[in-house]
Order: structure tokens, then C-alpha cells, then sequence
């Protein structure tokens, strides 16, 4: 915008010049403006498409980093190998209690999920039964080191043939308090580390080590799954221990 005369004002060369200086800055400011906002919509833009198609890539990889459900704990399936272990034998509940040295009520107790039994009770009745106590408390992958998924092929979970008349008592849960402290300090684990790891209370494990408590097929399978060995070679010694 040049200088204009009105109202008798005369033009000087100064005024001019800081007209057009004025006019030229405010010229640059707008398109400077114009420039962010295009820049800025372009920017989400492509932040927009960039999230969308990174979504659709994902979703069709996310079943091969991402489990589709963990299975059950092992243990939890004690009823069923209870109940057809017992029907193969062909004795009633409160008579097997009886062989194995327990009350009538307490093989009903396990085979109705009333009552989690410690590995002593467990390894009473398998032999009353005549069967592994190792298989009855947690299956054929309770030798083996835990992991989230079954094996591929899966293992066959047909019951061994029970030994006629049972088989002696031998109490092997009896070393798992040696078996604990043994492999906690092999991996230089406290107390509490084990406890955080396991989800077992810090007062239940110290119990356990001392041998004023004796786990429950449940709390082994917890603490064993923490140590990296199986459930099998806590509870009774034998299977996976590394």
C-alpha cells in the first residue's frame, strides 16, 4: 500500500517506505500462518493413517505373540483321575479312604472339589490305589517342567493300570521341604523373591521349609512353577528338576 493524500497530508519518502515494510511483514506473517495450518492438518493426517494401518497390521499377527488362554493348573484336574482311577478299581470312596488311612468323608471331599488335599493326602491315596502318586496329583505333564500350553501332541491321559492290593506308602512328600530350600538357594532366591514369584505367602513357604507345613497339591504346583521344576520332583522327587 503506497502513501496517500488526503485531508492535505503530505507524502514523504519515509512514511512510504515503512508503509510498504508494514504491508510486506503482515503479507508473510498470514502466509506463514497458512503454512503451519496445512502443515499441521497434513501432519495428523498421516498420523491418522499410520495408527489405522498399523492396527490392521497387527491384528493378524497378534495370534502368534499373544496366547490364546492359558490351560488350567494341573492339579485341578485331580477329580477326574481320582474318580476313574477308583472306578477301575471298583471301591468306593470311604472304603479307599479307609485303605489310605483317612477319614470316610475325605476321598468325597477331593473327588467333589471341596477340600484341595495336601501331597501327603494325595500320595495316600494313590497308594491305596495302586498308582503313581506323581500322575493322581498332576497328571503325566506334572513330571515334566511347567509350561502355559500343552504339548503338541498332547499326551495321553488314559489312567496307569493300578497295582492290585495298592502299593506301600513310602512318604516322598516328606523331602519337599529339602527339595524347596535346596533349589530356592540354588537360584538364589529369598524367601520373599519366592514368595512375590509364586504368589504363595512369604508365612506359608518359611512353614513349608521348616517342615511345620505340608503344601497342598495347589501351593506346590504355585511354588514349583516359580522354581522351574516340575511339579512332580517338588512334591514326591521324581521328574523335571531344572
Amino acid at each position: 500500500m503506497g502513501c496517500s493524500l488526503f485531508a492535505g497530508a503530505t507524502c514523504s519518502p519515509v512514511s512510504d517506505v515503512r508503509s510498504s515494510l508494514l504491508t510486506t511483514i503482515f503479507r508473510t506473517t498470514r502466509r506463514i500462518d497458512e503454512l503451519v495450518k496445512i502443515e499441521t492438518m497434513s501432519t495428523l493426517s498421516r498420523l491418522q493413517t499410520t495408527k489405522s494401518d498399523s492396527c490392521f497390521r497387527l491384528i493378524p499377527d497378534l495370534g502368534g505373540v499373544v496366547p490364546r488362554g492359558h490351560k488350567n493348573p494341573l492339579w485341578t484336574h485331580i477329580r477326574d483321575r481320582l474318580l476313574e482311577a477308583r472306578q477301575q478299581v471298583g471301591i468306593s470312596g470311604s472304603a479307599l479312604g479307609a485303605a489310605a488311612g483317612l477319614s470316610n468323608s475325605t476321598v468325597y471331599l477331593v473327588e467333589d472339589l471341596k477340600s484341595v488335599p495336601g501331597i501327603d493326602t494325595i500320595e495316600r491315596i494313590a497308594a491305596a490305589l495302586g498308582v503313581p502318586a506323581c500322575w493322581l496329583a498332576f497328571g503325566y505333564e506334572g513330571s515334566l517342567q511347567w509350561q502355559a500350553r500343552r504339548p503338541v501332541p498332547a499326551l495321553i491321559e488314559d489312567p496307569p493300570a493300578p497295582i492290585n492290593c495298592g502299593q506301600p506308602y513310602r512318604a516322598l512328600n516328606a523331602g519337599a521341604r529339602e527339595r524347596l530350600k535346596l533349589k530356592r538357594d540354588e537360584l538364589g532366591l529369598s524367601l520373599r523373591q519366592l514368595s512375590d514369584a509364586a504368589g504363595v505367602s512369604f508365612e506359608t513357604i518359611r512353614k513349608i521349609e521348616t517342615g511345620k507345613a505340608t503344601p497342598k497339591v495347589d501351593t506346590c504346583e504355585r511354588i514349583a512353577v516359580a522354581l522351574g521344576v516340575s511339579p512332580c520332583w517338588l512334591a514326591f522327587g521324581v521328574g523335571v528338576s531344572n
